[in-house]
């Protein structure tokens, strides 16, 4: 199971993605508060999860640059972003 969590594929490198996993303890991990920088919600997370975490965000003053929701592609057998609107970016949709 680690091996497939903490495997990625070299595609994705740019994203300079950081996964923590912690063996010794459950539960949440404390990080910085710079050191959240973007979040990305898969195609089946309801709107309402989404909102919630929005408002966490606004109410603990986060400085995200990004806040994107993945979508599957009209068009082509692809993912798409939506990006939802932050205070550092408007909304806009890049495809990968």
């Amino acid at each position: 199971m680690i091996y497939w969590t903490c495997t990625k594929s070299k595609h994705w490198a740019y994203e300079k993605e950081v996964r923590a996993i912690n063996l010794e303890q459950n539960g949440l991990l404390p990080f910085k508060k710079e050191q959240l920088v973007e979040i990305y919600f898969g195609v089946s997370t309801p709107q309402n999860d989404i909102d919630k975490l929005k408002s966490i965000i606004k109410e603990r003053d986060y400085n995200l640059s990004r806040i994107g929701k993945m979508k599957v592609s009209k068009e082509r057998f692809n993912l798409e972003i939506d990006f939802q609107k932050t205070d550092r970016e408007t909304e806009s949709k890049i495809k990968i």
